[in-house]
């Protein structure tokens, strides 16, 4: 399905506002008919990563540190509010935000269209397992996709479910020395990251971002 077009898949969601018109026709999935051989789905399995969130409290630190960089560097005249901004992370930190909760109903609409008649408008936790890691966000994703996807197969929003915690299979990269080892620690698979960081479009963005940060030798912020 990677390569059906429009390729909706090699994203963390939809982005349904840069795709707000497309979708699945109803059955759409359920044969693919390909190089003259068809495949008919009897069993789906979705792996996804969860939606649009947050900030982390990480993200809260780059940002403190690039203000106190721009007031060191200025009079503050041009941002007073600066000077009094107290950058403090909220207490849904790194959690899914609206949007995401409207991107994964969005997504699982769309699968449910897409594969409507492999459910015949049958949901139940006999038949949907739903599934998440310890990271809040992973296992409200997995809820607000299952919404979705009952909205569209049986006609309710359904919450009937609850995601259980499962680290070992879908975190798998974090407790997998051959993760490590393979991809981690592989420096030729970063081969292309510094072939782009080192090229003229990058550095000059770096340059012009140093510039109007009023700072052209320092980039450790970048």
């Amino acid at each position: 399905m990677f390569g059906l077009p429009p390729n909706l898949f090699g994203h963390k969601v939809s982005y349904l506002w840069r795709f707000p018109n497309q979708s699945f026709d109803q059955n759409e999935l359920v044969t693919i008919n390909s190089n003259g051989k068809s495949c008919t789905a009897v069993q789906f399995n979705y792996v996804g990563r969860h939606a649009a969130r947050f900030p982390t409290s990480y993200d809260f630190n780059y940002f403190e540190e690039f203000r106190n960089k721009i007031l060191a560097h200025s009079d503050g005249s041009q941002f007073p509010f600066l000077k009094t901004w107290q950058d403090y992370p909220p207490k849904d930190s790194g959690h899914i935000e609206d949007l995401g909760r409207v991107e994964m109903h969005h997504l699982g609409d769309m699968y449910g269209n897409g594969l409507f008649d492999l459910f015949q408008g049958k949901i139940s936790p006999s038949t949907i397992k739903l599934a998440g890691m310890t990271k809040k966000r992973t296992r409200t994703s997995a809820s607000e996709f299952y919404k979705g996807f009952t909205k569209r197969v049986t006609g309710s929003s359904l919450s009937d479910i609850t995601p259980i915690i499962n680290d070992p299979v879908i975190g798998f990269f974090k407790n997998c020395p051959q993760y490590d080892v393979g991809v981690r620690n592989n420096i030729t698979n970063l081969m292309q990251l510094h072939l782009f960081q080192n090229g003229s479009l990058f550095q000059g963005v770096l340059k012009k971002c140093n510039k109007q940060t009023w700072d052209e030798h320092n980039t450790q912020y970048w």
